[in-house]
């Protein structure tokens, strides 16, 4: 069977067109209010016995909060997709 998948040019995430029965989107995320680095933790049962776990996130930053290194690493990868789209 054939499938045909999408790939972020940002962070190279890739899915199949429909991905659990919903088409995948790249332009459905708050930038102003997304989580962009998560710190998880799992807790519960192990991950994949059959009641599962709970991953729950225990701090975030927002794109505003990140440390500024990687804020420029963003803001030329968005430079570099804006330039191949044009």
């Amino acid at each position: 069977m054939e499938m045909t998948y999408l790939q972020c040019p940002f962070c190279a995430w890739c899915r199949p067109i429909k991905y659990g029965g919903r088409e995948v989107r790249f332009d459905k995320v708050d930038p102003e209010n997304v989580k962009a680095i998560q710190v998880r933790e799992l807790t519960g049962q192990r991950f994949g016995t059959p009641k599962g776990g709970h991953i729950e996130i225990v701090e975030s930053q927002t794109l505003r909060e990140l440390p500024e290194e990687l804020k420029e690493q963003i803001r030329r990868q968005c430079d570099r997709i804006l330039k191949a789209l044009s």
